[in-house]
């Protein structure tokens, strides 16, 4: 039987946040992120993706290194009902397109300075993708096959977004270097991510 959203992980994560709020959950480098500090960034995610008009299994891009960027944009993704895709930006770039042409995300959620990067595997692959930057602006240099969410800096939406999921949707895509070499597209869902921190 499908499982009802209490018992999917970015619900117990947010149970989890609001019990131990002021709770160290990441440190990064030099930095200190508390439990109620992932959870409003990751509910921010999640609005913002929802009111710009991501739908229910909407594939969602990161290209991050940053602890807390990563880790909130996963858990705001699955709070969306979206899917998240993590790509590796230390591939080469001709691998890095193929992963992107495989699955063509519509959004993107990125530091700033990985843009060159994103430009440059996306022009063919995924046209007209949304790009969130969540620690600036990017400098576009005037590329049009990209759009920049230029209001996200401005947002804060810390409210937890009311999305239904159950433990069969689809919740990440990963890849594979395939049996031929080449990258392959793997599809997992809510109930294996459960199993999995459970």
């Amino acid at each position: 039987a499908a499982s009802e959203v209490s018992e999917c992980i970015q619900e117990v994560f947010s149970q989890t946040a609001n019990r131990y709020r002021d709770n160290t959950a990441i440190i990064y480098k030099d930095k200190q992120y508390s439990y109620g500090e992932l959870e409003e960034r990751a509910n921010t995610v999640a609005n913002y993706l929802i009111a710009n008009g991501a739908q229910k299994g909407s594939l969602v891009g990161i290209l991050a290194n940053d602890s807390f960027h990563v880790i909130s944009s996963i858990i705001g993704i699955l709070k969306a009902g979206c899917v998240f895709v993590p790509f590796d930006r230390q591939l080469p770039q001709q691998r890095l397109a193929a992963m992107v042409s495989l699955v063509a995300p519509e959004w993107f959620i990125i530091e700033s300075r990985f843009w060159p990067i994103l430009s440059s595997v996306t022009v063919e692959a995924a046209p007209k993708a949304t790009v969130i930057c969540v620690d600036g602006d990017a400098v576009t240099n005037g590329e049009q096959h990209l759009v920049q969410a230029v209001d996200y800096k401005n947002y804060f939406n810390p409210e937890k977004p009311a999305v239904k999921s159950d433990a069969d949707d689809m919740a990440y895509i990963y890849f594979t270097s395939g049996s031929t070499g080449q990258p392959k597209a793997i599809a997992g869902r809510l109930q294996g991510i459960d199993h999995f921190i459970r």
